[in-house]
């Protein structure tokens, strides 16, 4: 039993790193979109991608906290 729960743990764990990898890919990539923005890039779509940027590093922080959360519940036990 202790080792299923161990191999539940270890799973949720990867994917949890495998999120996390996503979001830091999604982030380059919209960073690499607004550096190749040229200055006459209308304001709308430039404001859209820096919000995106944004909320993707808010959620990239949840799932920091999330893996430190886990990793603290898995050391208590």
């Amino acid at each position: 039993m202790v080792e299923v729960k161990h191999s539940v743990a270890e799973e949720a764990l990867q994917r949890l790193g495998k999120e996390r990898k996503a979001y830091e890919n999604e982030l380059a990539t919209l960073k690499r979109k607004l550096d190749a923005m040229s200055e006459t890039t209308d304001k709308y779509e430039r404001r859209l991608i820096e919000d995106q940027i944004k909320e993707t590093l808010k959620v990239l922080e949840m799932v920091d906290k999330q893996v430190l959360k886990f990793s603290y519940s898995q050391g208590e036990k």
